[in-house]
Parts: C-alpha cells; sequence; structure tokens
C-alpha cells in the first residue's frame, strides 16, 4: 500500500482509526455519538470477557476539550478490545484521543462506551479535531419534540402484575429445584445438599425470588430443613408440576434446575429414553416432557447436573425452552458443572461478556463450559465433559461458546432469571395470594 493513497488505517475493537481528510466517514459515527471529547487517556483494565480473543476493557479520560456534549474532568468508558497476543493494540496509555460515546444504561458497569464497536477512537491531531468539528456543525439538529395537549386524567385500573410504585402485583416468576436421590452415598449427600442450598441462595439474594416461589425438593425432605419444601420423589414431582399448571399463566417464566443421579433408561442405549434418579422412582425424558407441556406458559429454563443429562434433550427440547446440560448423553458428569453455573447466575467471576450488569443463561452456560476445560486441564486429562446448549426447540442440543453454535444460542442470550436480570420485587399482596395458592399444595 502506498503512503499516498492510504484512505484509511484501522485497528480493529476500539483501537484508533485514522481517516484521509477526503474520505471521512464521519457522519454515521458522530451521529451514534451522545458525547464526543478530547482527552489523554489512561490504563486498560479488564472488566468482563466474551467469546475469546474478544475482552471488554475499562479505561478513563481526563477530557480537555467537549467537542459534543457536555462533560469535564474524569470519565470512565468501556469498549471492546483484543487479546494482546494478537499483536492488535489497544489504546495506548497516555495518548489523546477523539473519542465518540455512548450513554450507557444506570445498570451497566460503566456510565459510556465507544460509540461503535470497531471504531470511536480518532487519532487527536489538530487537522481530525477541525474535521470532527465541521462535520458536528453539519448535522442537522434533532428536532424539538412538541408537548401534546394533555388529556383530562382518567382512572386508569393497575396491570394485574405492576402496581404505581413498579413493585409486581402477582408473582410471575417461579423455580423448581430438585435434588435426587444420592443412594446412600455419605459423598453424594453433602454435595447435593451443598447444591440445593447454593442454588437457592442465588434465587433469592441475587434475584429475589420468593420462598413462595420456589418449590425446593431433597432426598430427606423437611427432615432436612424446614425450608425445604418435600421429598425429591416421583409422587412430589408430578405433584408441583400438576400445581404450577394451575398457578402458572401464559408468559409467566419457569426455571427448573436438576441435580443427581441419571443415565439412559436402558444401559448403553444411548439413543433411547433418559432417567433422573429419585427416591422412589425415576423421571423419564418422557414424562418430563409431558409435564412441562401441560403448563400454561412455555417461557421455560432447565438447568441439568445429572450424569448423561445430554440426553435428555430430544424429548424435553421446545419453542420457548432453554436447556443447559452439564454433559453429552454418552458422557458421565465429575467436574462439578453445577457450580461453575450456579455462580455464574450469581455473578461470581467475569462472566458478564457483554458488560450490561446482567448473567444471562447463554452467559452462565459458556461460563460453565470454561469451568469444565480448566478441571479437565488442571487434572491433566483429557477433555471428557461437554455441556450442551439447546434453545431452538429442534432436539438437538450443541456444544461452543460461539454467539450460535448450529442455530443454537440466541434466545438464550436474551433469558435472564428475575426481572430481566435484575431482582424481583413484589408487594405484599402478591406474596399473600401465592402463599394461600400453595396451601392447596400437600407433599410429604
Amino acid at each position: 500500500m502506498k503512503t499516498a493513497t492510504v484512505a484509511a488505517l484501522i485497528l480493529f475493537a476500539g483501537a484508533v482509526l485514522l481517516f484521509a481528510d477526503d474520505e471521512p466517514p464521519l457522519t454515521e459515527l458522530l451521529v451514534k455519538g451522545d458525547l464526543v471529547v478530547v482527552g489523554k487517556v489512561g490504563k486498560n483494565e479488564t472488566i468482563g470477557a466474551g467469546n475469546m480473543p474478544g475482552l471488554i476493557l475499562k479505561n478513563t479520560v481526563e477530557i480537555d476539550k467537549c467537542l459534543k456534549g457536555k462533560a469535564a474532568g474524569k470519565l470512565s468508558f468501556s469498549y471492546v478490545g483484543y487479546h494482546p497476543k494478537l499483536k492488535i493494540h489497544h489504546l495506548e496509555e497516555g495518548k489523546k484521543y477523539i473519542l465518540v460515546l455512548k450513554k450507557q444504561p444506570a445498570r451497566a458497569k460503566v456510565g459510556y462506551s465507544l460509540a461503535d464497536g470497531n471504531y470511536g477512537a480518532l487519532a487527536a491531531t489538530d487537522a481530525m479535531i477541525k474535521k470532527v468539528k465541521e462535520t458536528l456543525k453539519s448535522l442537522p439538529e434533532k428536532p424539538k419534540p412538541q408537548e401534546p395537549e394533555k388529556p383530562k386524567p382518567k382512572p386508569v385500573k393497575p396491570k394485574d402484575d405492576k402496581s404505581a410504585t413498579s413493585k409486581a402485583r402477582r408473582v410471575a416468576h417461579f423455580a423448581v429445584v430438585s435434588c435426587g436421590s444420592t443412594h446412600g452415598s455419605p459423598q453424594h449427600k453433602k454435595w447435593y445438599w451443598g447444591s440445593n442450598q447454593r442454588i437457592c441462595k442465588m434465587l433469592t439474594e441475587n434475584y429475589g425470588y420468593p420462598d413462595e416461589a420456589i418449590f425446593r425438593l431433597h432426598e430427606e425432605g423437611k427432615a432436612k430443613d424446614p425450608a425445604v419444601d418435600g421429598k425429591s420423589s416421583l409422587a412430589n414431582f408430578r405433584k408441583v408440576f400438576a400445581h404450577l399448571a394451575k398457578i402458572m399463566k401464559k408468559d409467566d417464566h419457569l426455571f427448573i434446575y436438576i441435580v443427581g443421579h441419571g443415565g439412559p433408561l436402558r444401559r448403553g442405549q444411548w439413543d433411547g429414553d433418559y432417567v433422573h434418579d429419585l427416591i422412589d422412582a425415576r423421571l423419564t425424558g418422557t414424562e418430563f416432557d409431558k409435564l412441562l407441556d401441560a403448563l400454561p406458559s412455555q417461557n421455560i429454563s432447565i438447568a441439568m447436573n445429572p450424569c448423561h443429562s445430554g440426553g435428555f434433550i430430544p424429548k424435553i427440547s421446545g419453542k420457548g425452552r432453554v436447556v443447559c446440560t452439564s454433559t453429552r448423553g454418552t458422557q458421565s458428569n465429575a467436574a462439578g458443572w453445577e457450580g461453575y453455573f450456579t455462580n455464574a447466575l450469581a455473578g461470581k467471576g467475569q462472566v458478564d461478556a457483554d458488560g450490561d450488569g446482567r448473567v444471562s443463561m447463554k452467559e452462565a452456560y459458556n461460563a460453565s463450559v470454561d469451568g469444565t476445560l480448566k478441571w479437565y486441564k488442571n487434572k491433566k486429562r483429557p477433555l471428557g465433559e461437554n455441556p450442551l446448549l439447546d434453545d431452538n426447540g429442534d432436539g438437538k442440543g450443541h456444544y461452543g461458546k460461539d454467539k450460535v453454535v448450529d442455530g443454537d444460542g440466541e434466545l438464550a442470550a436474551k433469558r435472564f432469571l428475575g426481572d430481566e436480570g435484575r431482582k424481583l420485587e413484589y408487594k405484599a399482596s402478591a406474596l399473600r395470594a401465592l402463599k394461600k395458592l400453595n396451601r392447596k399444595l400437600s407433599l410429604k
């Protein structure tokens, strides 16, 4: 490339883009920005990890000039960078840039981000500053919105699920946590009870699920802890789902977390039905699917930790359902998948890849893939477990952290626990109403 004909030098993902004067694609960029400043940047700090080699980076800028919007002093912003081993540079510490920034939601970790994922940091040359100013002057002013005539206030009946204070007037998010038979193993008793406690703590403390909305089953039932609703028997499992079929409404969300032993219905028959061991019988994938079909809402998220749990996917896959499993149908589980998945949903570690302050089911699944890989690496053993994800209803689970793998991943990236990834809040009357409904459910 000859120097005289250089139109642009692009260093991707948040690094510098130098435009020639006769070919500046500035208008589109500047329209995106809420704030355009000139200033010196600080030190890069990693705040999240996307699908590698992507990294969510945080930086600061000491503002010299504000070309668009109002700002002074120092502010923080984020951008997408790449791993240094690829020799693609990040923003350089102590160097001046023209930064085109976009305001982020209040729940985000950083107040601003670069307005474009591939560029948005320009070389702070006199020529470029002049060009940016000229381009900003040429942008059409946003028309001021006309104030509509205020209609006379009419009495409005509140919606079923929200009150004037934004607290929900009806419980619309439910969870089933079931830890099955340990077959008398003291070690499994310790593991399964630890899982039960960890999952329920994540639901209540991180997402605000009330105890009334969590149906909690364990091998020992209430004898283990009064907070447990009943024993993890097939009879109780059926009762819980029959109860949910009566109290749930269309578009309610149900999160199901299953921990315990599992495998093919017939030993060695990998293309048939699969089972989860409960204390009195075994739950088959076929029956599980029928219980799910009977619910008025198919807005369902399922996490399955048992060995061979991927074998359930052909049976329980369906439209609106996000299914995450610890293994393929042919694999046993040893790597502690439940801990990786639950801790990710609790926001532990750098799991929020897009930096929006929330953890989606896809991000939790990706964290479980990382955790499993790390476990096998530390054990110096070849990878023997492939966590699977299915969210397109085709009955096929897929392995991998890419945004979409053979059609799976898009729905999971939009699926969150709680109020779209935030804590649920309910009016006291909503909790009283659910508690009253739950009196009809009798579990042993």
